[in-house]
């Protein structure tokens, strides 16, 4: 059961990491080529 449950806190660890490079790599592609969308997207989001 326990390292049933190690597998599963890895595996899900593995898809929040994948997520995060994701969005990391969205964020900086937009942050080079369309800064003023990235602004809009932010403003809209915390402002």
């Amino acid at each position: 059961m326990n390292a049933i449950t190690k597998k599963t806190i890895s595996y899900f660890e593995g898809i929040l990491g994948m997520t995060l490079a994701v969005l990391c790599a969205i964020t900086l592609r937009f942050a080079i080529w369309e800064p003023e969308l990235l602004q809009k997207i932010f403003l809209t989001i915390f402002g």
